[in-house]
């Protein structure tokens, strides 16, 4: 087994645990599919966590099996974007070394939270690559066209608290707290009513592939979905009904 997997009420855990480096072959991102698959159709989950208890989180791509690839074969590349269609919210946990394919599956996370001894690089281009899996664009999203230049340009790493003062992780957290602090995170998110998250992501998804004009009108149409269900009306209610709501 490639992946582990545990539950922590409403929070889904999916472990990395592939050898020392976390390597992302064929069959480990398969494992990591059915895993992601899971979580999204257990409605009791309502957000996960990626993360590994290695040095490395994930070192990138097996190149040995990108030696064996050929023009003619399938997009082996092409499984790995599950990821980024889950329409739940997603963190990557990064306790240690982040690399190449391995920064490109925490972008397609929602959120990153890293602890004080992580780094991050898109080491390809010292082996004549670029990033296959969405790098160049979700990084550039990301950070800016001047941040991820350098990274991308340059090959070299990013410690964690500089990765946090661009913009790539969003906290930070001592070594030995990062999984509960990002547990507590989680928790957090998944604590709010219904599936809104849940509707906030979809939307979120959504924008890529269509016009601003067009995402507006999606995002209107979703809050009108949410105001007019059960949860959305209670969940007003609720607010009301406590003392001086506003001030709280």
């Amino acid at each position: 087994m490639k992946i582990q997997t545990h539950i922590h009420g409403a929070v889904g855990v999916i472990v990395l645990k592939n050898g020392d480096l976390n390597l992302l072959s064929i069959a480990f991102i398969q494992e990591l599919n059915a895993a992601l698959s899971h979580f999204e159709w257990n409605q009791t989950i309502h957000v996960i966590i990626i993360t590994s208890y290695a040095k490395v989180f994930c070192a990138g791509a097996d190149l040995t099996e990108l030696l064996n690839e050929t023009p003619h074969k399938p997009d082996f590349i092409n499984n790995w974007q599950y990821l980024s269609t889950v329409q739940k919210p997603v963190i990557a946990c990064v306790m240690g070394t982040c690399f190449g394919g391995g920064l490109e599956l925490a972008l397609m996370c929602d959120l990153i939270t890293a602890s004080d001894n992580a780094q991050f690089a898109f080491p390809e281009v010292k082996l004549g690559l670029l990033p296959g899996g969405g790098g160049t664009q979700r990084i550039h999203q990301r950070i800016g066209a001047s941040r991820a230049a350098e990274l991308l340009f340059t090959g070299d790493p990013v410690h964690a608290n500089k990765a946090y003062e661009w913009g790539l992780v969003n906290y930070v957290f001592s070594k030995g707290t990062c999984f509960d602090e990002t547990l507590t995170l989680a928790q957090k998110i998944a604590g709010h009513l219904g599936d809104a998250t849940s509707a906030i992501k979809r939307v979120m998804i959504n924008a890529h592939d269509h016009t601003f004009s067009q995402n507006i009108r999606n995002e209107r149409i979703a809050f009108y979905k949410r105001l007019f269900s059960k949860t959305g009306s209670d969940g007003i209610r609720t607010f009301f009904s406590k003392k001086n709501p506003l001030t709280k």
